[in-house]
């Protein structure tokens, strides 16, 4: 599928290609994945005199880290807005922290870097995470899968569908 065909698809993603201007005394928040040196950049673009910013890298929180964004989303007030950075995966599965939170869409930008993203497997639900191809094989059936440009915001991952119906484990037997 061409880029161009993927860009005109509803549900697939789009990403803030830049930060929207900041106020003096807006409360921010700049989660980063453990891959992603360039949320410092952001951090760079963001920090100014008159305005509250928490960072929380992946890396530096380890395994902690969603116990400690949790914990910054219920301390937070109203206006809080919440930068996220990193890999695809990692974008929707903080998203979805801060939805639970009560972040509302317009509250969130997501700025995403090269890296994997997750295919949910339609014939037998099994997530898994996979790099930008467009073919996998599914970890729980085997079943060969063509990665659908069809994007699921509330499952934070792409449509996994079979390949080829008449051969589904590409075994060579129609």
């Amino acid at each position: 599928m061409s880029a161009e065909l993927a860009q005109e698809i509803f549900s697939t993603p789009r990403y803030a290609a830049r930060v929207a201007p900041v106020q003096s005394g807006e409360r921010l928040l700049v989660v980063q994945d453990a891959h992603t040196p360039e949320a410092r950049m952001l951090l760079d673009e963001l920090a100014r005199p008159g305005i509250a910013l928490t960072f929380i890298d992946q890396a530096e929180a380890g395994d902690g880290y969603a116990a400690r964004l949790a914990e910054v989303l219920a301390a937070a007030q109203v206006g809080l807005r919440l930068y996220v950075c990193g890999e695809e995966s990692f974008l929707w599965q903080v998203q979805a922290l801060a939805r639970q939170a009560g972040l509302l869409e317009a509250e969130i930008e997501l700025f995403r870097t090269a890296g994997s993203r997750k295919v949910y497997c339609v014939h037998c639900s099994t997530m898994q995470t996979v790099g930008p191809v467009g073919e996998t094989v599914c970890e729980g059936c085997g079943v060969r899968l063509l990665v659908r440009e069809h994007f699921s915001r509330r499952l934070g991952a792409y449509q996994g569908v079979c390949l080829n119906a008449d051969d589904p484990r590409g075994e060579g037997k129609a």
